[in-house]
């Protein structure tokens, strides 16, 4: 303990004399057992502090008698933007008062983790008041805490005055369900429908996480679904595993998806969901298009929903990861999957197998596999020049003429998209000579790792090649060797 004691008076000291740096780590210092006095200590070096913008002080074991002295310390700290208090002891509503003054008071900080930290439903309304209040706080991770709906309602009120958060993390703790105390009901997510919809609505949140709360059922499936559903819902990522929704819970979910605009990812294992709820989830996927990841793990879709979501694959252009493991699958199942991603051309990540009671054929699991293989992204690459030609990846390749293309930022160049720059280059006809064209495929190859596309690429080069009769010239001749290179193979230089 003598080495602790010496380590937390010499991390003391610099952080009073500003020789610390910005970031901060005190996890596992143990401060709540060093006593009061070193708390006081540091509280006051932190008040003299002006470089620190990221304090950590996990697993501390700290209460509120060594919390009151380093807390109100921090409330004007001129740099702080994140602070971590995971794994201490944040049950008295008199911690959670420290906690709402920070809010109130910092302008700076902008994360604030108190995971596992005890917190009660008594201290996290007075946390709420002062997220309430906070102009400034960005994302808040309460997971695994013991909270219920008075906090739940409390932190929904606040969302309706709060501009600032997007993310609000109140997972509880997986050993905790199915035991007596606090969880999140329908009730609390119907309090957080009135905060996020209607016309003082929270517009800020973007990812919301509530899974494990094991009381929500199929009332709490129509509460979140109207908040889905909401045409002007903000929420991108959305976890609610092990909310026990049921069928008719997980029905309204689905609906909703078929509304919503805004999610890009959705987590909702262990729901029970069953295989018709399971249909309408894949065929929601049919009308959505912002979706690009979905779990539903657990939800005893049978092969009913694995026939349903290899309808979807024939038609979704924007899913690029889908689980539906653990859900009951036979092969039979996964032959409909198989049918789907043939035609399939964004999903690089599927997860369909279930339990050993139901294995899958080896042969359906590797071409399955080969077809996730050749959808995996491409790195990501802005614009490519050709000659005077600029092809341009998603969204929708585009292939123009004499001018400078600034395309959107997107996280994936797609094969598909990259043969649709392939047929406009082809389709251009007279417009450009075969020279160009060559360039251009050799442009397209330089983005292909995988020598199966280099070689379907060079083979549609070579065709052209001989199929157009052309000049030649030096530029022919250049772009010959720029394709090919001057040892005949397939160049691929990296960019």
């Amino acid at each position: 303990m003598m080495g602790s004691e010496a380590k937390i008076q010499r991390y003391t000291k610099e952080i009073g004399e500003n020789e610390c740096g910005t970031t901060v780590s005190m996890d596992y210092f143990f401060l709540g057992t060093a006593g009061v006095q070193a708390c006081k200590d540091l509280g006051a070096a932190l008040a003299k502090n002006t470089t620190i913008t990221d304090l950590g002080f996990r697993h501390n074991q700290m209460e509120h008698e060594h919390l009151e002295h380093i807390l109100p310390n921090l409330c004007n700290h001129p740099s702080l933007t994140k602070l971590n208090l995971e794994h201490n002891q944040i049950s008295n509503p008199a911690t959670g008062k420290l906690i709402c003054d920070l809010l109130t008071q910092n302008a700076n900080l902008r994360t604030l983790n108190i995971a596992e930290a005890h917190v009660s439903d008594e201290a996290m309304e007075q946390i709420a008041a002062g997220l309430a209040k906070s102009g400034s706080i960005l994302e808040l991770f309460a997971h695994h805490n013991q909270i219920g709906d008075r906090s739940a309602t409390a932190l929904a009120s606040a969302l309706k005055q709060n501009k600032s958060l997007h993310t609000l993390q109140l997972e509880r703790m997986f050993r905790n369900m199915d035991q007596d105390g606090p969880t999140i009901s329908w009730e609390g997510v119907k309090a957080f429908e009135a905060a996020l919809t209607g016309p003082k609505k929270n517009k800020s949140l973007r990812n919301f996480d509530i899974s494990h709360h094991d009381h929500l059922d199929s009332i709490g499936g129509k509460h979140m679904g109207a908040i889905l559903a909401d045409p002007e819902c903000t929420i991108v990522e959305l976890h609610l595993n092990s909310t026990e929704m049921g069928p008719e819970g997980c029905a309204h979910i689905a609906h909703a998806l078929r509304l919503n605009t805004s999610l890009t990812t959705l987590h909702m294992d262990w729901n029970l969901a069953g295989p018709q709820a399971g249909a309408e989830f894949a065929n929601a996927l049919l009308e959505n298009t912002s979706l690009a990841h979905v779990s539903l793990m657990s939800n005893k879709m049978e092969d009913v929903g694995a026939g349903a979501f290899a309808n979807m694959l024939r038609h979704n252009r924007t899913l690029g990861q889908l689980s539906v493991t653990d859900n009951d699958i036979t092969s039979h199942g996964a032959q409909s999957i198989l049918e789907g991603m043939k035609e399939n051309f964004s999903v690089s990540a599927i997860s369909y197998h279930s339990d050993h009671a139901h294995p899958i054929e080896e042969r359906i699991s590797k071409t399955i596999d080969k077809f996730m293989e050749r959808n995996k992204p491409m790195p990501l690459a802005p614009r490519a020049q050709v000659g005077t030609f600029w092809v341009t990846p998603p969204l929708g390749s585009r292939l123009i003429h004499g001018q400078t293309v600034i395309p959107e930022l997107v996280p994936a160049v797609l094969w598909e998209d990259w043969m649709a720059a392939k047929e406009q280059i082809l389709d251009s006809g007279d417009k450009i000579g075969t020279a160009t064209k060559l360039q251009g495929f050799a442009k397209i190859c330089e983005f292909f790792g995988d020598s199966t596309r280099k070689q379907l690429l060079e083979e549609e080069a070579t065709m052209l090649r001989d199929g157009d009769a052309y000049d030649s010239d030096k530029d022919t001749v250049d772009a010959e060797e720029h394709f090919h290179g001057k040892d005949g193979h397939c160049c691929s230089h990296a960019h």
